[in-house]
């Protein structure tokens, strides 16, 4: 039975990519959370939402990019075009990926959204199917 850890670790594992890393220039991904103070550079956060147990598990989570704002003029921005640039790079690694233990999927476009601190971040939720393979109840 795979539980919210492993779903995150399999979701980690897709975006864990070379093609990722050179996007984030320094940046990581977290599991579940992203430590405090991390505002100068671009981290994504994958979480768990939920995860049945059933034969066919069916989750679904979150991927959260965080970039640094633009300052322009005392303003501070949102920088669409870096986070197009992540957008771009993750949807096709994320959206219908067929691995041999698991399925994930798109559940919805990108979205941009702004977190208790102010600060914008790139919303991007998905699907996550697995089979048990140690299902007992059928």
């Amino acid at each position: 039975m795979k539980d919210c850890f492993d779903m995150v670790t399999d979701v980690r594992g897709l975006l864990n990519v070379e093609s990722v890393q050179a996007l984030l220039q320094g940046g990581k991904i977290y599991p579940h959370q992203r430590p405090s103070g991390r505002n100068a550079c671009i981290d994504i956060v994958i979480s768990c939402r939920g995860v049945t147990n059933t034969q066919i598990q069916n989750g679904f989570g979150v991927i959260n990019c965080y970039v640094p704002t633009i300052t322009s003029g005392g303003q501070q921005l949102t920088d669409q075009t870096t986070f197009a640039k992540v957008a771009k790079t993750l949807i096709p690694l994320i959206d219908e990926q067929f691995k041999s233990t698991f399925h994930t999927w798109l559940d919805d476009t990108p979205e941009i959204m702004r977190d208790t601190d102010g600060k914008d971040f790139l919303n991007i939720r998905f699907r996550y199917r697995s089979l048990q393979s140690n299902y007992k109840h059928i």
